[in-house]
Order: C-alpha cells, then sequence, then structure tokens
C-alpha cells in the first residue's frame, strides 16, 4: 500500500513538473491582445491569469522554482524506494538516475512545452487558479523577491 502511494506521489509530481515546465513556455507565447479580450468579455480566470502575467519576472521564477522542487521530490522518492527493495546504494541512484532522466526529460518538458507552445491561449486561462496559487505561495515565502534581487529582475 505505501508502494502504491509513494508511486502515486512520483506520478502527481511528475504532472506538477510538467505544469510548472509548460506554463513557463505558456507565459511567452500567451496573446496580451487575447488576455486583455478575455478581460473586457468577463471570461473566467482571465483576471487571475492578468495578475499573474503582470508580475512576468515572479512568474518565470515561480514556474522554475516549482519545476525544480517537482523534479527533486520525484526523484528523491524514486531513489527512496530503489534504496528500500536493495541494498547497495549506489546501484540506487544509478538506476533512479536512469529511470527518471528520460522520464522527465519526456514528460516534464518535450510533452508539456510542446503542448503550452500550441495551446496557451487556451490552457493558461483554465490553469490560472493552481499558477496563481503557487505564484502566491513562492512570492509570500519571499523565494521570488529574493531569486529577483539576486538575478538583478
Amino acid at each position: 500500500m505505501i508502494l502504491i502511494c509513494q508511486i502515486a506521489a512520483v506520478v502527481g509530481l511528475v504532472l506538477l513538473g510538467g505544469f510548472f515546465a509548460g506554463s513557463e513556455t505558456g507565459i511567452y507565447r500567451l496573446s496580451r491582445f487575447r488576455l486583455r479580450l478575455g478581460i473586457q468579455e468577463h471570461r473566467p480566470f482571465y483576471s487571475i491569469l492578468d495578475k499573474v502575467v503582470s508580475d512576468s519576472h515572479g512568474m518565470v521564477l515561480t514556474a522554475l522554482i516549482g519545476n525544480n522542487l517537482a523534479n527533486y521530490a520525484s526523484t528523491s522518492i524514486v531513489t527512496f524506494i530503489l534504496l528500500s527493495r536493495t541494498q547497495a546504494t549506489h546501484s540506487a541512484e544509478f538506476y533512479a538516475a536512469a529511470v527518471m532522466t528520460p522520464l522527465l526529460f519526456l514528460f516534464v518538458d518535450i510533452i508539456p512545452k510542446s503542448v503550452y507552445y500550441l495551446h496557451a491561449d487556451t490552457i493558461l486561462p483554465r490553469l490560472a487558479p493552481v499558477l496563481w496559487f503557487f505564484w502566491q505561495l513562492f512570492t509570500r515565502l519571499g523565494v521570488v523577491g529574493l531569486l529577483k534581487s539576486i538575478s538583478g529582475f
């Protein structure tokens, strides 16, 4: 039962990583004209998306922070699963890297970024509340502000 929960957590974290990676690409591809039109027509979540997009540097930092956290956490869980199944520490680390590298590359980077590249105007407004939540979370924790000051944004 614990293994099922761990695998579910890995799947959830991979999906979350894909969300963040795709959102980073989507922010660059989002039509500002369609965003303003959606706000004027009072479409759902467009005003929330506008708040997030207005802080474009903070949004990109949020996407990068979230993506890294999701990737590290998913890889750590897979390493823990393999460590509990084998006795050799180095083997578990090697197999975790061998499994997670192509998995993360495909399902966190390539596929989500391609989908968001083509459909940013439809996907981002629907996922705006989730994006806004993480943007607020990382901003209020001070991580976004710290990284902005370090990077010169």
